[in-house]
């Protein structure tokens, strides 16, 4: 395993490790996923997505991944306005283990992640999701974005199916009216 470790506080009594990753194995995967079917919701699973070159876990005391969550650097154009592209932290394979969800640890990974992107220097943090889950991350501060999201797929171009949703990753940003194209495969 690559990446960095360091013990934290669960919410709970059990000890759990954060780590960050580079890559994330099958096994990882596997672990948190389980036997869960259509684990990204119907949506999702139709859909190609961009690799994450950083991720970060939540493990149990037996090494166990509870849960994890993606990113990358990506770069998005909003049409109108004039806009240069805009590089963006896409978050992304935000999961937790069925067992272990309803205890707030996607808001540690959404926390982790996203203090570490800001590290990596964009002033945004956008992700997509299911319908369902725009409540979850709404309380942390992310906000749906209205106009319509494209993004590339093998065929072209396509609306993205799901909702997306931006967070200003500096104060006194405002997210800018109009189209929205990823400049790739969403995240």
């Amino acid at each position: 395993m690559r990446g960095d470790a360091n013990e934290l506080g669960a919410g709970n009594t059990s000890r759990v490790a954060d780590v960050r990753l580079d890559s994330v194995t099958s096994a990882d995967w596997a672990q948190v996923v389980g036997a869960e079917k259509n684990p990204w919701g119907t949506l999702g699973e139709e859909l190609e997505w961009g690799d994450k070159d950083q991720h970060v876990t939540i493990r149990d005391e037996h090494g166990q991944v509870r849960g994890m969550a993606g990113s990358l650097i990506a770069r998005v154009r909003v049409r109108g306005g004039g806009h240069e592209p805009i590089d963006v932290l896409g978050v992304g394979g935000v999961f937790v283990r069925a067992s272990d969800r309803g205890q707030g640890l996607a808001g540690e990974l959404l926390e982790r992640l996203l203090e570490a992107g800001r590290e990596r220097g964009p002033h945004w943090a956008m992700l997509f999701c299911d319908e369902p889950l725009t409540a979850l991350y709404g309380k942390h501060g992310f906000v749906r974005i209205e106009a319509p999201v494209w993004a590339e797929q093998k065929d072209g171009p396509v609306e993205m199916p799901m909702a997306a949703m931006y967070l200003p990753l500096a104060s006194g940003l405002s997210w800018p009216p109009g189209q929205v194209d990823v400049l790739g495969h969403p995240f």
